[in-house]
């Protein structure tokens, strides 16, 4: 990455995991008022947990 980029890489990626961050809250908010079942709240807990572990491998692999 040439020098003179950084700051709008920078700038690009803070966006992106704030805009992934939120997207994330708000499709788990969703499912949670439209679970339906008598402990929704383990059933997202449990969703929350299955992404967090499959995004463990991914993360890994960076450099």
């Amino acid at each position: 990455m040439q020098g003179n980029t950084v700051p709008d890489a920078s700038g690009a990626a803070r966006v992106l995991r704030k805009m992934g961050g939120s997207f994330g809250t708000a499709v788990l908010a969703a499912s949670l008022a439209g679970a339906g079942t008598t402990d929704p709240f383990g059933k997202i807990f449990l969703w929350v947990t299955v992404f967090a572990v499959g995004s463990l491998p991914p993360a890994l692999m960076l450099p």
